[in-house]
């Protein structure tokens, strides 16, 4: 026996240390947070509504039939991921690019410095526009011209879009 092998720490299950494949916490039910409506995978997660938006418009893309399914389940979840699957194999074949995740209201603002406004009028963010690169693009808000990528726009209903400048 390992000397002093009764006094090693040993962490309890569904802490941040468990072992691979464990909940990352409580909340966490294998790949899904049933509190905060997640899917959690490659250390990143992605929640149930936006999943099956675009497991939809990949769908539609594709010119599949979309079944219905329950949000939140196994099977929900595997349903994205062959979707996703789905549109990357089209796009490996075709070139061509699903459009589905670009910001209508951004479309033509590549290379804008713009404004998001509030409902009532009021400026609560300035980011350059961009572009991401793949088979399913999205606009991108980046913070400075000299900055080497930026995060995902989600404009919220209501909120407006106003043309700062150009580059």
């Amino acid at each position: 026996m390992e000397p002093f092998a009764s006094l090693r720490w040993h962490p309890p299950l569904g802490s941040r240390h468990s072992p691979p494949g464990m909940c990352v916490s409580r909340f966490w039910k294998g790949r899904m947070n049933i509190h905060r409506n997640l899917y959690g995978f490659h250390g990143s997660c992605l929640g149930y509504e936006n999943a099956e938006r675009r497991r939809q418009a990949v769908l539609a893309w594709l010119g599949r039939p979309v079944p219905n399914l329950t949000l939140g389940t196994a099977e929900h979840f595997k349903a994205y991921q062959a979707a996703m699957r789905l549109g990357h194999e089209h796009h490996q074949r075709t070139g061509e690019r699903c459009w589905s995740e670009l910001t209508p209201a951004l479309i033509g603002l590549e290379q804008t410095r713009v404004a998001i406004l509030n409902p009532q009028g009021q400026e609560i963010r300035r980011f350059w526009v961009g572009r991401s690169t793949g088979w399913m693009p999205c606009h991108l808000s980046i913070s400075r011209r000299s900055a080497h990528g930026g995060y995902p726009v989600d404009l919220a209903p209501g909120e407006r879009v106003r043309m700062v400048r150009r580059a």
